[in-house]
């Protein structure tokens, strides 16, 4: 049950380090999720203002007012040249729209606030122009101004001189603007520093309390793992001694039992071996006994056989003496007959003529035949050309020479 607990505190334990570990990690991205996201607001901050500068140049205002007093003030003189007013002689912002794109990255709540912030440090902020401004709302449509003539009378062309001034006077006004656009952003980009590090030292202090918080948590479980693992320890000890004392116990036992029934089995044994010894020898006796009778068994046997085997040996004797004489008996007949015929035949079954008495051969089956003839016979067969037996020697009857 103890272990069971201390297995039960291991795990909770570890289970709270690593939530703890996780904690602080998510802590840590989070953290780093802020500054990329501030970050991305600073950069769109300045490429907002970039973008405003850019796009957004100061707009000639004189040149509209005084068209505007010219139209008002003169409205007969408009007739005089109404086919000599060019595109050239309007005023550049009233030539081209802005055709400059809004930036996508930049929200358009710091789009207004820039130009409220350009409106509130322009000491004076010009009139409203008939350009359309692309921040305007998309119900507000602004009255263009008409440079053509709108009377009878046609408009008298502006000096130059006045055209230089006024254009002058806007470039100033641009460049004072473009100035103070500058500072602004100036300013802006420094507080936002000056906040960004801040937080970020704000984030570190609190980045470094939660790693001291957290080493201390991992401390105390360090410690709690140490006095459960010593516990333990304590405990797997005691459990050891206590099995080791059981084990010896049963070992005592086992070597009592093993020694009661080593005894049983050695009276056992004694009580086997003696009535083996007794067994073995009624059983020698019994096979001497056998061994005697077998013996006696097998003399008249052999004695029996002896007398056989002379019986069979005496009538192979016998047979063998009466085979012969029939035998030779056979033969003797065979030669007086084969002797009769050839002396009643005397022709040669080769050439199948007469025998000259000078010419007369024999072979060994006694047939008699010419002696040329036997002789070139046997050059090609060595058979007896009447019985087919086989011969090896030709004798001539005359001299009775061996060839």
């Amino acid at each position: 049950m103890n272990s069971l607990l201390i297995i039960f505190y291991i795990l909770v334990s570890i289970i709270s380090l690593f939530y703890f570990i996780n904690k602080y990690f998510s802590k840590n991205n989070n953290s780093n999720s802020n500054k990329n996201s501030i970050n991305n607001s600073n950069n769109n901050c300045n490429n907002s203002n970039n973008n405003n500068t850019l796009t957004q140049p100061s707009i000639p205002t004189n040149n509209i007012i005084t068209a505007q007093i010219h139209c008002n003030q003169h409205p007969h003189q408009q007739q005089q040249h109404p086919q000599n007013v060019s595109p050239k002689d309007q005023s550049p912002q009233l030539q081209s729209n802005n055709t400059c794109p809004q930036s996508h990255n930049q929200p358009q709540s710091q789009i207004f606030d820039s130009n409220s912030s350009q409106l509130n440090n322009n000491p004076n902020p010009p009139k409203e122009s008939s350009v359309p401004s692309k921040f305007a709302p998309a119900t507000y449509q602004p009255t263009k101004l008409s440079v053509y003539p709108t009377c009878k009378n046609p408009m008298k062309k502006r000096p130059l001189e006045f055209e230089n001034e006024t254009t002058k006077s806007d470039r100033e006004l641009s460049k004072k603007q473009k100035t103070k656009d500058e500072e602004y952003e100036k300013q802006i980009i420094e507080m936002e520093r000056l906040r960004i590090d801040k937080e970020r030292e704000e984030k570190k202090k609190l980045e470094q309390m939660e790693r001291l918080r957290i080493e201390k948590e991992i401390e105390e479980e360090k410690k709690k793992l140490e006095q459960l693992q010593r516990l333990k320890e304590i405990e797997r000890v005691q459990r050891m001694y206590r099995e080791r004392e059981e084990f010896e116990r049963m070992e005592r036992i086992k070597i009592e039992e093993r020694e009661r029934e080593i005894k049983e089995r050695y009276e056992k044994i004694k009580l086997v071996r003696l009535q083996k010894e007794r067994e073995e020898k009624e059983r020698l006796d019994i096979l001497r006994m056998q061994r005697m009778q077998q013996q006696r068994e097998r003399s008249a046997r052999a004695q029996i056989e002896g007398e056989i085997q002379e019986r069979r040996r005496l009538k192979r004797i016998e047979k063998a003496r009466l085979k012969k004489e029939r035998e030779e008996r056979l033969k003797l007949e065979q030669e007086r007959l084969e002797r009769g015929r050839l002396e009643i035949d005397n022709k040669c079954t080769i050439c199948v003529s007469e025998i000259e008495t000078s010419q007369i051969a024999t072979i060994d089956c006694v047939h008699k035949f010419c002696y040329e003839c036997i002789f070139k016979w046997s050059e090609q067969y060595r058979t007896c050309l009447n019985c087919r037996a086989p011969f090896v020697n030709i004798k001539r009857v005359a001299n009775a020479e061996g060839l």
